[in-house]
């Protein structure tokens, strides 16, 4: 035999005894980890290799780890971290266990081997699987809504020194409860604890480029001597704009009005009759009530100059044929009825304790016109006037239909 083949026949040799040794090795493990699991394998971040089912079983019911015992909603602008024990939300340790059988599956002969050697070379992290309580998750995040929801912010022009500074407008949003519900209990069943929540978009009133052609000062007054009482009540109306057809309140008078408001409140009254604004109030009402009634959004500027408070409405012209009108709707919503046991009740016997009255949602919109053709209708805000629910008392094992 040559020289070159005795040193293929001993690479040959060396690697079958190789590849023997990796295979009988395998298939030793193989045997070995039907009574336990193989290592890399990880739950929750915690390692259950080499451990048995039952003390798999154990950990799990000792709960999650202490990362797991918080979950986060996401939103555009936040994330929210809340606590799992405060929204009904639990470890679901059946699930988790089908979890770890299902990439458990045992394959056989060779490539069972196989598989079981690859398996073996990598970390699996498993993640633990939640199951909801969708009435406490509901009403925890209800509680939560005044946080959570973010109310649009309308675009603003600050006028100062004769220079206008145009600011713009901010979208907001609503936390769509059913919708998120849903999607936080499918999640964390599949084992995710950061979850986007649904939104309802909101949208400002005044766009940017409603006013960017605010530059004319339609109306001007002044009111000297004003105490600094005054001076602060009265600024809660400067930048404020006054859309076509919007009705600004304002209390004009109080109980106990500082000195000198009423000689503030002539000195906006004159400025806004001069602009063309229709005062709807008396000027013995206890609010100012302001409407626009021009086809053009009018802002109102008020600052101090020496001591002087100065008032002034600047017109905004838009496109021809533009009109922006902010409109409301009604939609019924159908009662909720809920069933009640009565043992005094024969069985199948059903008595309506409470007729249920539906509740409404009002929506308000922004509506925006071009020579009569609606081209945008954006929703502003939204409001629940819940109904009364419909209350059976039905008999014991009564069957419903």
């Amino acid at each position: 035999m040559t020289q070159g083949k005795k040193i293929v026949a001993a690479f040959l040799a060396a690697t079958v005894i190789v590849t023997l040794t990796i295979m009988l090795t395998s298939v030793a493990l193989v045997y070995r980890d039907r009574s336990t699991l193989p290592s890399g394998l990880y739950v929750d971040g915690k390692t259950i290799g080499g451990q048995s089912r039952s003390q798999v079983e154990q950990m799990l019911a000792a709960g999650p780890g202490a990362h797991s015992q918080k979950w986060s909603l996401r939103f555009p602008d936040k994330l929210l971290t809340l606590p799992t024990t405060e929204y009904g939300i639990k470890l679901d340790k059946k699930a988790t266990l089908q979890k770890i059988d299902s990439i458990l599956t045992e394959k056989k002969g060779l490539s069972g081997i196989i598989n079981h050697s690859v398996f073996r070379g990598k970390k699996h992290n498993i993640a633990v699987a939640y199951q909801c309580n969708r009435d406490v998750l509901y009403n925890g995040l209800n509680k939560q809504e005044e946080k959570i929801n973010r109310l649009a912010v309308n675009a603003r022009i600050i006028y100062n020194k004769g220079l206008l500074e145009y600011i713009p407008q901010q979208n907001g949003y609503l936390l769509d409860l059913d919708a998120t519900v849903t999607r936080i209990c499918t999640a964390l069943q599949e084992g995710h604890t950061t979850v986007d929540a649904a939104i309802i978009p909101l949208y400002p009133a005044v766009k940017i480029e409603d006013i960017r052609s605010v530059k004319d000062i339609i109306g001007a007054y002044a009111a000297a001597g004003l105490s600094e009482a005054v001076v602060q009540q009265t600024q809660q109306l400067n930048g404020t704009i006054i859309m076509p057809g919007q009705i600004l309140t304002f209390p004009a008078k109080e109980e106990n009005p500082p000195p000198g408001m009423e000689k503030a409140m002539n000195a906006i009254i004159r400025a806004c009759e001069e602009a063309g604004l229709k005062i709807v109030s008396p000027a013995s009402a206890p609010k100012l009530v302001i409407q626009n009634n021009l086809t053009d959004p009018v802002l109102i500027s008020i600052i101090m100059c020496d001591g002087t408070m100065q008032i002034k409405a600047l017109g905004c012209q838009t496109e021809p044929g533009k009109k922006i009108h902010l409109t409301t709707e009604e939609q019924e919503v159908p009662p909720q009825v809920k069933l009640k046991t009565d043992k005094s009740l024969q069985p199948h016997e059903r008595v309506i304790k409470q007729q249920g009255k539906p509740g409404t949602v009002v929506r308000t919109y922004r509506l925006v016109t071009v020579k009569g053709k609606v081209v945008e209708k954006t929703l502003l805000a939204q409001e629940m006037h819940p109904g009364i629910d419909t209350i059976i008392y039905e008999g014991a094992h009564a069957l419903i239909k």
